[in-house]
């Protein structure tokens, strides 16, 4: 059996001015038995619909019928009652755009979990109980992740067979800071993003921008959104130079850098991937 918004607001405002005019005509209704029986038939009559819905308008009149609350009182709670859905859903955004990570936990996909048949088809794990790992942040990690945060950076030197189409690939899959540093990435205002550029002797030679993302102190990014990949000659090497830099862009389409990182020839982490070819090197590199 349903019940309108509409039937519900009439029914409330009719407790209302029941109680308004018991409290006027109280002293008229002891004098008067045969007024009293009057006016209390037509309120049942008015009421005799509301009754044959139950628990639920039991309920408001419990609510509203409150003979110590003054008619203020029961106005807000009315208008409360009948609040429009868009601010109830507003604030559940609200709350989802304000959460923060403060710990992880990681679970593995292993066939050999899954022992516990529930139905034809259908398999499950018992019970498994990890620790969630803290997520420490604050002056302790910074001298770890760096002022401005980093990155776990991934560089990859494959060989042609002529050193005429040498490939240099570059990836991020995990991006870091700490807690100050993210306020300060909220007080900038904006997503932020990753953009990797290589150059060669100042040339543009391949570009790249990662998905944007909301500050954050830990995040880890798809590696098919933030892999750039750069043909070179094996000749100018020593030319090349590889830059990641973490960029914030605000509603007007304002951009700021927050932070960057340059690989060349004279970096250690440069020199130990073209000594070991086709093999993937990864190092957590901070921001400058």
């Amino acid at each position: 059996m349903t019940f309108s918004r509409a039937r519900l607001r009439h029914s409330l405002y009719m407790l209302l001015w029941v109680k308004k005019k018991t409290r006027k005509q109280i002293k008229e209704l002891k004098d008067c038995p045969s007024r009293a029986s009057i006016i209390a038939q037509r309120t049942l009559s008015n009421f005799e619909n509301a009754k044959t819905h139950g628990q639920l308008v039991f309920s408001l009149f419990k609510t509203y019928l409150s003979f110590n609350d003054t008619m203020d009182e029961i106005m807000v709670r009315t208008r409360s009652s009948f609040r429009k859905p868009n601010s109830r859903r507003r604030c559940s955004q609200n709350a989802v755009n304000n959460r923060r990570i403060i710990g992880t936990v990681t679970y593995n996909l292993d066939k050999k979990s899954f022992t516990q048949r529930l139905r034809s088809n259908i398999v499950s794990t018992p019970d498994i109980w990890r620790n969630v790992s803290e997520i420490t942040s604050g002056f302790q990690t910074q001298p770890r992740d760096g002022v401005k945060g980093c990155v776990e950076l991934t560089l990859q030197y494959g060989i042609s067979e002529d050193g005429t189409n040498d490939v240099v690939e570059v990836s991020i899959t995990k991006f870091r800071c700490s807690l100050q540093t993210m306020r300060q990435h909220e007080k900038v205002g904006g997503q932020l993003y990753l953009k990797i550029t290589a150059f060669e002797d100042e040339d543009l030679v391949q570009k790249m921008k990662s998905d944007k993302f909301d500050p954050t102190i830990s995040l880890r990014l798809e590696a098919s959104s933030s892999t750039l990949r750069a043909t070179v000659n094996k000749y100018n090497m020593q030319h090349m130079k590889i830059m990641v830099r973490l960029m914030s862009r605000n509603l007007v389409g304002k951009k700021t850098l927050l932070g960057k990182i340059e690989i060349d020839h004279k970096s250690a982490f440069w020199k130990e991937v073209v000594s070991s070819p086709s093999t993937p090197i990864t190092k957590m590199v901070n921001f400058e």
